[in-house]
C-alpha cells in the first residue's frame, strides 16, 4: 500500500452484508414511504441492496484509532473513512469482513478554494446579457411546448440537482417561486457537510436555472412546477476519486428519501495528485468505461435499478485527446445527454460514445450551446445570459422528462427513457456521435398515451380484496398472475385465458393480508408488472 504523509480518504469495500438486523419485511426502517412506493409502484421489490451496511462491521471499521466516517454506501456495500494512521489502515485491510481498501483522496494542503485556478467547467460565467424571451429556441428544439401548452410543467415530480455548488440561488428572482411554492424542498452538502450554505459555486445555480427558472417574458425552465433537491457532491477545487463516493452517498440519500429524478452535469475519467499532475493510482482508463466499473457509474446503474430516472451530461470532450463520454454516462441505465447549437449541429465539445459495444451513448441530444440561464448583473439585478455545455443540455432534458411523467405517472423509469429515445429524430440509426438524436417530447407524449392505452390496470386500487384487472391482447392466448409480497416472495399464482383486444379479469385477493403486493401478468405475447395494495381488513 502506498504511504501518504498527509490525511488520506481511502475506499473500504465490504465482502457481504451478512447477519444484518434489517429485512426486506420491515423497508420502512430504511426507506421512506414515498421511497417504497415508487419501488411498489414499478414493480421493483425490496432486497438487500437497500440495507445499510451491517452496523457491526462498521462499527469495527470506525472504533479504530484515527479513523472518520465521511460517507457510507448501502449500494456499494463499503465505506469511505479519512486516516492519516497507517497502522489503522492496515487493521482494517486484515479484518475478515474487508475485502479491499483503496486510496481515494489527497487534500491540497493549505490552498483554499479561491486560490485554485479550475477549468472544470467551460464558460462558467454569464458572458452577454439579453432581454425577453431568450429561452424560447431551447425549449422548442425538442417540441416540449406541446406538454407546458397542456399544463405539464413537472408538477408533482422530485429532481435531485448534484452538482459543486448552487450560489445566489435565494438572490435571483427567477426562483422565488420554488420559496414562495416550498419547492424547494430540502440542501445537502455531501463535499464539507455544512448543509446551510451551498454557495460555494455557481455551477449548479446555472444547471438549477435550465429546470426551475421561472420569470414570465424573460427565462423559464423546462420544468419549473418540479420539487427540487439540492446535494453538492463535487469539489471544485480538484478532482479526486472521492467526489464518486459523494455522489453515490448523495444518491441514496435521495434515493431513500423517494426522489423521482437525478440531473447530474458532472462526469469523471481522470484525476489530479498533489501536485496538480494525473494521479494514475486512482484515475480511470478507457478500458474502464464499460458501464460496470466506476464507483460512480455502479451507484447510478443502482439508481435506476430503483425506479429513478438517471439523467447525466455526456461530457465536453468532444475536441480533446480523451474525446468520449465520462463516467456515469458509461452506465447502461443512464440517460446520457450530448450538446447541439441552437441550429441542431452537434456541439464541437460535446463527448463522442464508445463505439466498441453494443450500448447506445450518449442516449439523446439537446441544446447545449448559447443556452440560457439565470445570474446577476453588476448592479446586483436578475438578467439572462448565455452559456455552453452538456451541463445544460442535461437539465433541459431531465426537465423535460419529469413534465412527460406528470402527464403518465404509471410509466416505470425504464419505460419513460425509452420512450425519449423512440421518439428522437434518429432512433432507427444511432451513432455514437448524436446517439438517437434529438428527443420530440410532443412525439413521447403520443407514444406514452398510445402504451398507456395498452398497458394493464387494476382498479380499484387500493382494494379490500376484490380487484379487476384491465388488459389487452393481440391474440387470444393464456395468462398467468403470480403475486409476490413486497421482499419478492411469491404467495399464490393464478392462470386464466384472454381473448383478443380489451379484457376485464376479476379476482378475489380478500385472504391476502393487507399491505403492498407486485402482481407479474405475462403470456407468449407480454410480460409486465402491477402493484397493488391492499387495505387493512375492518
Amino acid at each position: 500500500m502506498p504511504a501518504f504523509s498527509n490525511a488520506q480518504y481511502y475506499w473500504v469495500q465490504f465482502q457481504d452484508k451478512n447477519n444484518s438486523p434489517y429485512s426486506v419485511d420491515r423497508p420502512s426502517e430504511f426507506l421512506s414511504l414515498k421511497s417504497i412506493g415508487r419501488r411498489a409502484r414499478q414493480g421493483i421489490a425490496v432486497n438487500a441492496t437497500d440495507f445499510p451496511v451491517n452496523p457491526e462491521y462498521r462499527a469495527q471499521i470506525l472504533n479504530q484509532d484515527n479513523v472518520k466516517l465521511h460517507h457510507a454506501s448501502k449500494w456499494l456495500n463499503g465505506l469511505a473513512v479519512e486516516s492519516s494512521d497507517s497502522n489503522s489502515i492496515k487493521a482494517i485491510i486484515d479484518l475478515p469482513f474487508v475485502r479491499e481498501v483503496k486510496a481515494l483522496y489527497i487534500p491540497l494542503d493549505g490552498k483554499k478554494l479561491q486560490t485554485l485556478q479550475s477549468n472544470k467547467f467551460e464558460d462558467d460565467e454569464l458572458t452577454v446579457p439579453f432581454q425577453y424571451g431568450l429561452a424560447q429556441g431551447q425549449i422548442e428544439m425538442f417540441n416540449l411546448q406541446a406538454l407546458h401548452s397542456k399544463g405539464l410543467y413537472g408538477e408533482g415530480i422530485w429532481i435531485g440537482v448534484f452538482d459543486s455548488g448552487f450560489n445566489l440561488v435565494d438572490t435571483i428572482d427567477h426562483f422565488d417561486h420554488l420559496y414562495k411554492e416550498e419547492r424547494l424542498v430540502s440542501q445537502h452538502d455531501l463535499v464539507d457537510k455544512d448543509d446551510s450554505d451551498l454557495g460555494i459555486h455557481n455551477h449548479g445555480r446555472l444547471v438549477l436555472s435550465c429546470m426551475a427558472a421561472f420569470s414570465q417574458g424573460k427565462i423559464i425552465g423546462s420544468a419549473p412546477k418540479s420539487m427540487y433537491s439540492l446535494f453538492r457532491t463535487e469539489d471544485a477545487a480538484s478532482e479526486r476519486l472521492i467526489e464518486e463516493i459523494n455522489w453515490v452517498a448523495a444518491a441514496e440519500m435521495a434515493d431513500s428519501m423517494g426522489i423521482d429524478i437525478f440531473n447530474t452535469s458532472l462526469g469523471y475519467t481522470r484525476f489530479s495528485n498533489d501536485t496538480g499532475g494525473v494521479d494514475e493510482l486512482t484515475s480511470w482508463t478507457w478500458d474502464d468505461l464499460d458501464g460496470n466499473t466506476s464507483y460512480i457509474t455502479r451507484g447510478a446503474d443502482m439508481a435506476a435499478q430503483k425506479g429513478i430516472l438517471v439523467v447525466n451530461s455526456a461530457g465536453n470532450s468532444g475536441s480533446n485527446s480523451w474525446k468520449y463520454i465520462g463516467m456515469p454516462a458509461d452506465g447502461d441505465s443512464v440517460l446520457a445527454i450530448g450538446a447541439t447549437d441552437s441550429s441542431r449541429w452537434r456541439s464541437g465539445f460535446s463527448s463522442f460514445g464508445r463505439g466498441s459495444d453494443a450500448r447506445v451513448k450518449p442516449n439523446v441530444m439537446a441544446q447545449g450551446s448559447y443556452v440560457y440561464v439565470s445570474g446577476l448583473d453588476s448592479n446586483g439585478n436578475s438578467m439572462v445570459g448565455f452559456n455552453f455545455g452538456t451541463s445544460f443540455s442535461s437539465p433541459l432534458t431531465a426537465g423535460a422528462a419529469a413534465c412527460l411523467w406528470q402527464a403518465n405517472p404509471d410509466l416505470t423509469a425504464w419505460e419513460l427513457k425509452s420512450i425519449i429515445e423512440e421518439s428522437s429524430t434518429q432512433f432507427n440509426y444511432p451513432d455514437t456521435i448524436h446517439g438517437y438524436g434529438i428527443p420530440d417530447f410532443g412525439k413521447a407524449y403520443e407514444l406514452a398515451t398510445q402504451q398507456e392505452e395498452f398497458s394493464s390496470k387494476l382498479f380499484p386500487n387500493p382494494s379490500d380484496g376484490i380487484v379487476h384487472l384491465k388488459y389487452f391482447l393481440p391474440e387470444n392466448g393464456d395468462l398467468e398472475l403470480e403475486i409476490f409480497d413486497i421482499s419478492g416472495k411469491k404467495t399464490e399464482s393464478k392462470k386464466f385465458f384472454g381473448y383478443k383486444g380489451k379484457n376485464i379479469q376479476s379476482f378475489d385477493f380478500s385472504n391476502l393480508s393487507s399491505g403492498l403486493y407486485l402482481l407479474k401478468l405475462k403470456n407468449v405475447f407480454f410480460q409486465e408488472v402491477l402493484r397493488l395494495e391492499l387495505l387493512p381488513k375492518e
